[in-house]
């Protein structure tokens, strides 16, 4: 049911990812340059994490082909450099910026934290072999096979305990 629900809300996220509007405004920068890039990639890796795991779980309800599950790995590198990207952007802010309020200043360090955890976790989410775009690694498609698996962070063995633990901490600094 969980996994639905998941498909359900990644193809809005998708809807959303690919509006008018919002291409609209990450195509012209209004501010700072820096940040405007940083949204940028980040908006980039989240367009592909949310069909990479869109694609995954359908395929594992059988809406696809089975073997397609294996873009689960590709979806959590994705997800990795969204939560990456997000950290550098939130430190870059607490960095430059001189005239945060308390509030603002503390909603940034909130969300350093938050994403710093689900950072971590996504390294235990990571296949033990890396992700896999192709299964038969051959064609023009190749070269971007062999990218995504340069660029994907190392799997992190942690115990389950932690990886709740972690989920737990991110999940809280939302009601905090």
């Amino acid at each position: 049911m969980s996994d639905k629900y998941r498909a359900v809300t990644r193809l809005s996220l998708l809807l959303n990812a690919l509006s008018k509007k919002t291409l609209t405004t990450l195509s012209k920068p209004q501010g700072d340059l820096l940040l405007d890039r940083a949204d940028q990639v980040a908006h980039f890796f989240h367009v592909f994490f949310v069909v990479f795991e869109n694609t995954a779980v359908l395929a594992s309800h059988g809406v696809y082909s089975g073997a397609l599950t294996r873009l689960g790995g590709c979806a959590v590198t994705c997800w990795f450099y969204v939560l990456l990207t997000v950290i550098l952007r939130n430190v870059y802010v607490l960095a430059t910026k001189d005239k945060l309020t308390p509030d603002q200043r503390r909603k940034e360090q909130l969300s350093i934290l938050k994403h710093g955890c689900f950072i971590i976790f996504s390294l235990t989410c990571l296949p033990q072999g890396g992700p896999k775009l192709l299964e038969n690694v051959s064609g023009p498609l190749a070269p971007l096979h062999h990218a995504l698996r340069l660029i994907a962070p190392k799997h992190l063995p942690l115990d389950d305990t932690y990886r709740g633990a972690l989920g737990l901490v991110a999940s809280l600094c939302d009601f905090a």
